[in-house]
């Protein structure tokens, strides 16, 4: 990961918003956009680009979202959420900045971005296990034919994996089955 100058924080996730092709993770607990005017616009792009996008917000505080719901985004709210996370699907910034158009103008933020493909992965497994309660032995699969990825889950125990790993290796003895 790489340290973010704090006046640079809201630019970059900005940049982040404004590059996602496909998928763009969004986790903030207080949202408050109504005057950040670029943040809109970018949220905007994305949308109109049909980016999958996964907005979570705080739920147990006092907050308007309006300005997320008329974007066409349904945030999911999570009791006590404190994270702040902006990932897509080539960049992703661990921040102490919300998307707060305060936080913009008048907090002194930290944060770190990497565009490691194993680190983006971790990032987006904490939000799959703890913010989407979603198994974390489930996996997602691409549909060749359609190019598109499913939210069907196949669930696989332990010793299965060790099962296929033992049969593969078996089988392809010169190859690194990891």
């Amino acid at each position: 990961m790489n340290y973010i100058n704090p006046h640079e924080i809201s630019g970059k996730i900005l940049t982040l918003i404004e590059e996602a092709q496909e998928e763009l993770i969004i986790v903030s607990p207080y949202v408050k956009i109504r005057e950040w005017y670029k943040l809109k616009k970018a949220l905007q792009k994305a949308v109109k680009n049909d980016v999958k996008i996964t907005f979570v917000a705080r739920e147990n505080c006092n907050q308007d979202l309006s300005d997320v719901f008329e974007l066409g985004i349904e945030p999911i709210l999570k009791t006590d959420l404190h994270a702040k996370l902006y990932i897509n699907e080539n960049t992703a910034i661990v921040t102490s900045h919300n998307l707060y158009y305060y936080s913009e103008t008048n907090s002194l933020e930290i944060g770190h971005f990497t565009n490691e493909e194993k680190e983006i992965k971790e990032l987006k497994k904490f939000v799959d296990v703890y913010l989407l309660e979603k198994p974390e032995n489930s996996l997602k699969f691409v549909d060749k034919k359609k190019n598109v990825m499913q939210d069907d889950f196949v669930f696989i125990k332990e010793w299965e994996v060790e099962k296929l790993h033992e049969f593969f290796q078996d089988k392809y003895p010169r190859k690194n089955i990891v």
